[in-house]
């Protein structure tokens, strides 16, 4: 549902304002990962 959510919103981003949706989408990828990664060297310790 989440995942259904932050695509229609990024969807209707990407029709009206490019640079701004391209923008958050390439934040929220950074954050994204530096959780994953986090995470992961959280669970090897």
């Amino acid at each position: 549902m989440l995942a259904t959510n932050a695509l229609l919103l990024f969807g209707i981003g990407l029709r009206y304002s490019r640079e701004f949706t391209v923008g958050v989408g390439v934040l929220a990828a950074l954050i994204g990962y530096g959780l994953v990664r986090e995470r992961r060297s959280d669970a090897a310790q």
